[in-house]
């Protein structure tokens, strides 16, 4: 485990949600290069909820998709908070997918069929490996997956919302961000497995392939409709009484 002394930051990435800052720190004694992701808790029960990605990130190492995690830290703070660092491997700020993809998009250099195949089946490596041992992403989308675009081969990063299921016990609903949720999540289905990483891979395949969300919906109620529209069934009879409690 480290400690937060062994690390000087040398830059900002960014802001996140669940009040987390991600920084490019340097470890003081040997001078690698690392990434930190610092996550802020007001209590030690909240400290252990964010601890969760750690512990997932330790369970999916050594592939070459999935980002290498180093460890982590966590300590108190003069406020009475608590904050968690997560250590993983070097990375270029401007690698994430979701700035690359606009960044083509707005000056209309899309890629080829040969980066989409590299790209794809890196994707798809990743969720078997997650699938085999265990491990539910629940957030798969383009800005938790980094790009190197050298080769076009890509990374799975951001395990905050990362789980271990547990069949027959109750999981959470609402989670996976709105255009590459499963239509059972969006039903509000608390049982359900690792196939709903299927689902959004498939959505962040179809994004790439199409230049544009495959299920742009504003709401709820929306996304199951564009669901439902392009998959081509006409059938609104049977899902109506499920469009209710939306």
């Amino acid at each position: 485990m480290f400690r937060r002394t062994d690390f000087k930051k040398l830059e900002l990435f960014g802001n996140g949600k669940k009040n987390t800052r991600v920084f490019k720190v340097k470890h003081i004694k040997t001078g690698k290069i690392y990434v930190l992701k610092e996550v802020e808790a007001r209590s030690l029960d909240k400290l252990n909820e964010y601890k969760e990605e750690a512990v997932q990130l330790g369970k999916v190492q050594n592939h070459p998709n999935i980002l290498q995690f180093y460890g982590y830290y966590f300590y108190e703070t003069p406020h009475n908070t608590y904050k968690l660092g997560i250590i993983s491997e070097s990375i270029d700020r401007e690698s994430n997918l979701e700035i690359v993809y606009r960044k083509r998009i707005k000056i209309k250099k899309y890629f080829t069929e040969n980066e989409l195949i590299t790209m794809i089946y890196s994707l798809i490596d990743a969720f078997a490996y997650l699938e085999y041992v265990g491990i539910c992403h629940r957030d798969i989308k383009p800005q938790n997956v980094l790009i190197n675009e050298e080769d076009y081969t890509l990374k799975i990063c951001d395990f905050g919302c990362a789980k271990h299921l547990v069949k027959g016990e109750p999981n959470i609903s609402y989670i996976c961000s709105r255009y590459f949720r499963p239509p059972e999540l969006v039903l509000g289905c608390t049982d359900y497995s690792t196939q709903v990483d299927v689902w959004s891979v498939g959505c962040v395949i179809a994004e790439l392939c199409l230049n544009k969300p495959i299920f742009p919906g504003k709401s709820s109620k929306e996304q199951l409709y564009e669901i439902i529209k392009i998959l081509n069934s006409n059938d609104f009879t049977k899902i109506s009484p499920y469009l209710s409690i939306l």
